[in-house]
């Protein structure tokens, strides 16, 4: 089974991805490092250095080539991912999207603290952070709809997390 674990940045993809990775004995992959590996370059220095557009492409093609290696698999999408091209599309029809919804407020504290490695926030000041999720979340609204599983992330536990994944492996 291909899980794509996907939702706003700072929702807690990631975290989640290599934690039950572990307990379900399930490979993980993380799309934005894998992506960094390929090309040899942080996220951050791909959007400074090639833009945001040649990211999102490349980034289509690297969620195309994963899909067409690996039949299994939890893969933690970076939070554009479903937004562009037909990610979505591919994600769909070749498995689970579970969305990690996430308070903005708690977004806006842990997103100001990792502000460096966002670069979508880096010449965003602290106390606008806020008021930019919010109008991000809006448009990528329908991106983030149409999902498999809904996960409420400021409440989800590990056990409770594990038990509804295991429904598909």
């Amino acid at each position: 089974m291909r899980f794509f674990f996907t939702g706003f940045m700072g929702s807690g993809k990631s975290f989640w991805a290599k934690k039950l990775s572990k307990r379900l004995a399930i490979p993980y992959i993380d799309l934005d490092e894998y992506i960094e590996a390929k090309e040899q370059m942080t996220v951050a220095e791909i959007f400074t250095t090639k833009g945001e557009d040649y990211f999102r492409q490349y980034e289509n093609l690297c969620l195309k080539e994963i899909v067409s290696l690996h039949n299994h698999f939890i893969l933690s999408c970076g939070g554009g991912t479903p937004c562009f091209y037909n990610n979505k599309k591919i994600m769909k029809a070749l498995g689970k999207i579970i969305f990690f919804e996430v308070a903005i407020e708690t977004l806006t504290v842990r997103l100001i603290r990792k502000k460096a490695k966002r670069p979508l926030l880096q010449h965003i000041a602290n106390e606008d952070v806020h008021c930019y999720i919010e109008n991000l979340l809006l448009q990528r609204k329908t991106c983030y709809e149409d999902y498999d599983i809904k996960v409420d992330a400021d409440l989800i536990n590990e056990t409770t997390f594990a038990n509804i994944l295991k429904e598909y492996v």
